[in-house]
């Protein structure tokens, strides 16, 4: 069954490769609307505590997929929810500055009264849609990840 798993996880992969043209990313600029699914996701993770950013792509009207570590430790409203995923993430297609006028950091005095002020400014921007996460059960953010000491 792991092989058969891996074995379609690898043709998957292998079609979505060639399926993407090689200039679909050009240096972050907006592209007049031509890749329309591809969108910017913010989220707050409170076991850093911090907010952070990724990119993705539109799978379907409710499904944005981005990398397993930008989904691990989102929270649920500014609480610590674990590795399961909460609903600290918003998205948007917008192509101008998506964060013209975020508060920034230095405006509050401790994470909670920023995260306040950050979800209150995602939530009354038209631009953004909040979500819910659902990190791949399989992801262990990083635990097997190699270390080494000299």
């Amino acid at each position: 069954m792991t092989r058969l798993k891996t074995a379609l996880m690898g043709a998957l992969a292998a079609m979505l490769l060639v399926a993407a043209p090689a200039s679909a990313i050009t240096y972050g600029q907006p592209d007049a609307g031509e890749h329309p699914y591809v969108g910017f996701m913010i989220f707050f993770d409170p076991s850093e505590p911090g907010w952070f950013s990724c990119s993705g792509t539109l799978l379907g009207p409710t499904v944005f997929l981005t990398a397993g570590h930008c989904t691990y430790g989102i929270g649920t409203d500014g609480a610590n929810t674990g590795p399961s995923g909460g609903n600290d993430v918003w998205v948007t297609f917008g192509e101008t500055d998506v964060l013209a006028g975020f508060p920034k950091r230095a405006d509050y005095p401790d994470e909670a009264s920023l995260y306040a002020a950050r979800a209150g400014w995602l939530e009354t921007n038209t631009a953004y849609v909040r979500g819910t996460s659902h990190p791949n059960p399989l992801y262990n953010n990083f635990a097997n990840f190699p270390v080494t000491v000299a």
